[in-house]
């Protein structure tokens, strides 16, 4: 059986942005589904809207 790693050692620092970034848009949403289903739905679309363009702003 594998010996585990602590936390510290097992997180490498690209994921501990990743986890802020994610932690950051789970945050934008709990506070779009407090306003309710529209709002939660409006911040999901333009959420993806964001991630579609995203490449084509930076290579442009």
């Amino acid at each position: 059986m594998k010996e585990k790693l602590p936390a510290e050692q097992a997180v490498t620092s690209v994921e501990r942005v990743l986890r802020s970034a994610v932690q950051e848009a789970l945050g934008e949403l709990v506070g779009a589904a407090e306003e309710g289903p529209m709002a939660l739905s409006v911040g999901v679309g333009l959420g993806v809207v964001a991630e579609l363009t995203r490449p084509a702003l930076l290579s442009g």
